[in-house]
């Protein structure tokens, strides 16, 4: 991550007390930070092995030299088959080496200071009239006051001035009227001059501006243009060359919804750096037309989204502005392993997509191999025809019900849906506002522990024919903050306005 680092060691055991002889150990930062100039982002993980007896060092960021009083999540996996295990949250401070038992139970203090200023929108909105307005200016002094043109003026307004010069002389001109006419030259070269540098110092004022994606693009432009102006749009902030400055509006990162390590998933196509043309994630996707064997999943949970058949695979696409993962309605497909949801009965999912064709039953997502069949699943489809624009929110306990509302294929969309199985709770928001619900019995229990498909019934059936700008399923209920910088998140992914 950093330069600086602290060691953490100790040993991961089974509740029964036995070591694990294989797997490994992550540490994901939930919050983006910065060490001096050098930007730490979110989301990102490093992993660590485990010995047989069941031992592992770890090399770390300490966290404290930050500024947002953010924390590592701490995962352990077995080596098999299984999800990820959370076992809890450590900040690393500059005095190790650690003993990781004893991070975990040591309590983590807030943040004393802060990196960065929040703009409001209306801030925010006058910052960037105040950069077009220098555009602007700039721009119209290099329309009236073209150097080149001036610099050549000036020069034939020299050699007219030698050649009055040599009249004189030759003539025997008025001198008064000579005089005259070299104050009147002087003049015009000052004037020149004076419009030369109003244009200069104008083209000085405006800013280089760029827009960038992701923190490491953002940071690699700005090391090497350290007087840039930098936006980045996820998450949203706006950097002077390396260093961060300013967070946006509220600066919401979807990481932060797993911050406290709650079971589920973050897939974003506007990353490239998730995006993968192999189930390994070692060859990167580059450019549209690529096909996806990987969405490496944000969230830090390591739930990634996988397709091994090569026809399978959906594309990766843009249009300049927006990025998503293109599924064909044919046979295209992604899974991921199982996901544990047992030890909860509340959901919320949200997603971007765009349904691009006609068919009388498509799958935008689904847990479990079939919600008709496992109780504990849940699943948003697309059903119908594209002119009845049609979306499904079914949520299933023991019993099922369903939420749904037409009208809005074949533009993007934005799609929440939030499910509670104790209190019935089955609702549908569609572009930012609640379009359907239902509070039929759902029966009793929790979520099961089933693979999350995508674009798909289990990858055989009900094959989605369009984009995903973006998918987060976390288990628990998000708050109403969370659901309204969410859906503003994926809509701006999306091209929706909310």
């Amino acid at each position: 991550m950093a330069e600086n680092t602290q060691i953490i060691s100790g040993y991961i055991v089974r509740p029964n007390g036995d070591p694990f002889t294989e797997g490994v150990v992550r540490f994901t930062l939930g919050r983006s930070d910065t060490d001096e100039d050098e930007v730490i982002a979110a989301g990102k993980y490093v992993e660590f092995d485990i010995a047989t007896d069941g031992s592992f060092a770890a090399e770390l960021w300490p966290n404290t030299r930050g500024n947002v009083g953010g924390a590592y999540v701490v995962q352990v996996h077995d080596g098999q088959r299984t999800p990820f295990e959370t076992v809890g949250r450590v900040q690393v401070q500059d005095d190790g080496p650690y003993d990781l038992a004893a991070l975990l139970r040591a309590d983590i203090p807030q943040a004393t200071n802060t990196f960065y200023s929040v703009l409001s929108q209306d801030e925010y909105d006058a910052f960037v009239a105040e950069m077009d307005a220098k555009v602007v200016e700039a721009q119209g002094y290099a329309e009236s006051y073209d150097v080149a043109a001036i610099s050549a003026a000036v020069t034939a307004t020299g050699e007219d001035a030698a050649a009055t010069a040599a009249d004189r002389v030759a003539t025997g001109e008025d001198a008064t009227a000579t005089a005259a006419d070299r104050v009147a030259t002087g003049e015009d070269v000052i004037a020149a001059a004076d419009s030369a540098q109003a244009a200069s110092d104008a083209a000085a004022a405006v800013p280089d501006i760029k827009t960038f994606d992701t923190y490491a693009e953002s940071v690699t432009y700005g090391e090497s243009n350290p007087a840039a102006l930098i936006f980045c749009r996820d998450p949203q902030t706006l950097f002077t060359g390396a260093a961060v400055f300013w967070s946006l509006g509220n600066g919401f990162n979807p990481g932060e919804m797993f911050s406290d390590g709650e079971v589920g998933a973050w897939y974003d196509p506007s990353d490239l750096g998730t995006l993968w043309q192999d189930t390994a994630g070692t060859v990167p996707v580059t450019s549209a037309g690529q096909s996806v064997a990987r969405i490496s999943d944000k969230s830090g949970n390591g739930n990634h989204l996988t397709q091994v058949t090569a026809s399978k695979r959906g594309t990766y696409q843009t249009d300049g502005v927006n990025r998503w993962v293109e599924f064909d309605g044919v046979d295209d497909a992604m899974q991921t392993a199982a996901i544990d949801f047992a030890n909860t009965e509340q959901i919320s999912i949200f997603a971007g997509v765009q349904k691009l064709r006609d068919s009388s039953s498509q799958n935008v997502l689904e847990f479990s191999g079939n919600i008709q069949q496992n109780s504990g699943s849940f699943n948003i489809q697309a059903p119908g025809s594209v002119s009845d624009g049609e979306y499904r929110a079914n949520n299933k306990g023991t019993d099922q019900a369903s939420a749904f509302k037409g009208g809005f294929a074949p533009e993007p969309a934005v799609l929440s849906a939030l499910f509670r199985i104790s209190t019935d709770m089955t609702v549908l928001r569609i572009n930012g506002s609640q379009e359907a619900s239902s509070s039929l019995d759902l029966g009793t229990g929790n979520y099961g522990n089933y693979p999350l498909y995508l674009g798909t019934r289990a990858g055989s059936s009900h094959f989605f024919n369009g984009r995903v700008y973006g998918l987060l399923v976390v288990g628990r209920s998000a708050t109403n903050d969370e659901i309204g910088q969410t859906e503003t998140h994926l809509a701006d992914k999306s091209g929706v306005t909310l």
